[in-house]
């Protein structure tokens, strides 16, 4: 068995702890007693050591990176660069779930001194921008000549509540900057950033369920910068139900700007977030929908790589969401790479530069991560994996 520390109690501490506790040794940090007292309380995970610790005491929390073979950083982003390199010192592996792009930036700057450490720390794992660039990077290796990408991703849940028919997956803040955040896309091969404009949709149908998608911020901003010069276009959409946005635009924080594109501001931010909290249910059954396309040319053909993720299934009787589980079994087929000695190479690097990209594919199929992967090429047919509607 493997020592995994778990810093942070919240719903992604948990799920991970939950998701891990049977075949390894799970230490849970938790600044709040209450609280670490009421989730070791839940079912499955009686076996988890829980101490009451602040995360932010250097000292304190160095003794038990040292007892760990590796650490999952389920606090706030502002820790994790504090986190990276204490990790480092420790001599142990670490995860975290990014949430803040200036941070994740600044921890890739100690990718050397965490390689001659031979410690392997992967920031951002997540949906977006972690498994959305996991999958572009491996659409690009499929092609001779990698020209294009869009990202759709969704949270939804499964019995919609009128009028806006969504929920809180993530924090209020975070979602409220997808609407009102700063839009970055590719264009030409650069990044072009962009006033956020709800009216900017797409609507597609996935079954018998119509869909809108928006250009984001947030989350989903990040993936350009990433991608800059590897391909020429690149864009990131927010999934929801249709009709969503019409509601949204009708909120007295959205009315009151007046005009679009909107001029984001950390109090339209908290604004929005305030009234999405009052009005957005943040308990639900939910499922997944991660849809990432990558275009080029290959051989002289065009050809084009989709790649599939939903799922509204959780983790045997995991009492969260399924936002939450499925999160928790990417990290831990991630981890077990890591600590099997699977990884490629040590150091700090994101999901996209990840090498061995199809082990870790399989891996994903152990974890009951179910990934559809599609090659379209002109000669087999002409496939529309989205159909986009009026």
């Amino acid at each position: 068995m493997r020592n995994v520390l778990v810093l942070g109690a919240g719903k992604l501490g948990v799920a991970v702890a939950y998701t891990l506790v049977d075949e390894n040794r799970i230490r849970l940090l938790e600044k709040d007693a209450d609280t670490l007292e009421r989730k070791l309380a839940m079912d499955g995970l009686g076996s988890c050591e829980g101490i009451v610790l602040d995360v932010a005491n250097k000292k304190k929390v160095m003794e038990h990176l040292k007892w760990a073979d590796i650490a999952v950083f389920a606090v706030d982003a502002s820790l994790n660069l504090d986190l990276t390199r204490w990790c480092i010192e420790a001599g142990c592996h670490a995860i975290d779930f990014g949430g803040n792009e200036q941070i994740a930036i600044e921890q890739r700057l100690y990718d050397p001194l965490a390689s001659k450490a031979g410690v392997t720390i992967i920031p951002e794992v997540s949906f977006l921008p972690g498994l959305a660039s996991f999958f572009i990077s491996d659409g690009i290796s499929e092609l001779d000549i990698p020209e294009s990408a869009t990202v759709f991703f969704g949270c939804l849940p499964t019995e919609p509540i009128a009028p806006l028919n969504f929920g809180l997956y993530d924090a209020p803040e975070r979602i409220a900057k997808e609407y009102v955040g700063t839009v970055k896309t590719l264009c030409g091969g650069g990044v072009m950033m962009s006033s956020p404009y709800l009216g900017s949709t797409k609507c597609f149908q996935l079954g018998h369920d119509i869909y809108e998608a928006f250009l984001a911020g947030g989350a989903f901003a990040t993936l350009a910068e990433k991608f800059e010069g590897k391909l020429e276009t690149l864009e990131s959409r927010a999934i929801r139900f249709k009709g969503h946005l019409a509601e949204i635009e009708k909120m007295p924080c959205i009315q009151s700007v007046g005009e679009f594109p909107l001029d984001e501001s950390d109090s339209l931010v908290a604004e929005l977030a305030g009234h999405l909290a009052e009005s957005l249910p943040s308990k639900y059954e939910d499922y997944i929908m991660l849809l990432v396309s990558v275009e080029g040319k290959s051989g002289g053909f065009s050809k084009r790589i989709y790649y599939q993720m939903t799922d509204n299934e959780k983790n045997d009787s995991y009492y969260g969401s399924v936002y939450e589980s499925v999160l928790a079994s990417i990290v831990g087929s991630i981890i077990e790479r890591i600590l099997t000695g699977r990884t490629s190479r040590s150091g700090v690097y994101g999901m996209e530069s990840v090498d061995d990209r199809t082990a870790l594919a399989e891996d994903f199929s152990r974890w009951r991560l179910c990934v559809l992967k599609t090659i379209a090429q002109p000669e087999w047919g002409h496939t529309v994996a989205l159909d986009i509607v009026d």
